[in-house]
């Protein structure tokens, strides 16, 4: 951290999904996070209700788990931390 900002990629990154920035979001930035050394990707889809979980590994985000909305997922970057999916679609 520096005195104007902060230095590094974040643990995590939660993208929520559009039709008009569906590709962009879910290849074009997947890779720039991977390159950038993002830990974890979510990739959330309000309207198939759906949570695609992607971890850094040998400096490739690889998907790791798809949920729908009536499941639960937890986070790799931050140990112990679980949620319902439910409480992301909640409108």
């Amino acid at each position: 951290m520096s005195e104007k900002a902060i230095l590094g990629a974040p643990d995590l990154v939660v993208e929520v999904l559009s039709d008009s920035s569906r590709r962009h979001d879910s290849v074009r930035k997947r890779r720039l996070f991977a390159a950038r050394g993002v830990r974890e990707y979510w990739t959330v889809d309000p309207e198939a209700e759906r949570t695609e979980v992607y971890v850094l590994e040998a400096g490739e985000i690889v998907k790791k788990t798809e949920s729908s909305k009536d499941e639960a997922a937890s986070l790799e970057a931050i140990s112990g931390f679980r949620t319902r999916l439910a409480e992301i679609f909640r409108h």
